[in-house]
């Protein structure tokens, strides 16, 4: 096994603000943290990696090369999620659909006082009744609750029993 070399604490001090800055001019969308995690890499790579290039640039010169690098990769990917024509876009409208994903998310309905009722309910109840409760505020079948949840039939009626008493319990108080 290949044993790395350590970066010297002075090369890590440069290198905060060297990262910073390269950070501040190409990070654009991406969160500080994530921008920086990026601009580390590179900069842990341009360590390890430079004396294979020694020669062709100055360690600095081919460490800004990598840490942009890094830092522009990330953001691309960053953007090609944030695209329209992305599957993770709800505006994305699939080959085999006529309707952005958006479009098949129920709308809310409901007013503000029932929906703060329920959730004080809610947060009354233990984690499985919670969970069971919310697959049912989903629309999930009985038999979808149970595979997903790893319950079986008697669990099942137990817990919607549990969930018919308390709110009783709270309707009643």
């Amino acid at each position: 096994m290949k044993q790395r070399k350590h970066i010297p604490s002075g090369l890590v001090q440069e290198g905060m603000h060297f990262v910073e800055g390269v950070c501040r001019l190409y990070g654009g969308c991406l969160e500080w943290e994530d921008c920086l995690m990026e601009g580390w890499k590179g900069f842990v790579f341009a360590f390890h990696s430079y004396p294979a290039h020694e020669g062709s640039y100055e360690f600095w010169e081919y460490a800004f090369f990598c840490v942009r690098d890094h830092v522009l990769l990330a953001k691309r990917e960053y953007n090609r999620c944030k695209r329209p024509e992305s599957g993770f876009s709800l505006d994305y409208i699939p080959p085999d659909r006529d309707e952005p994903a958006i479009g098949r998310l129920a709308a809310v309905q409901g007013d503000f006082v029932n929906s703060v009722m329920l959730r004080d309910y809610l947060s009354h109840l233990g984690f499985r009744e919670k969970r069971v409760a919310w697959a049912y505020i989903n629309r999930y079948t009985d038999a979808e609750i149970m595979d997903y949840y790893q319950l079986d039939r008697q669990s099942l009626t137990d817990i919607r029993r549990c969930l018919r008493v308390k709110m009783e319990q709270y309707q009643a108080s």
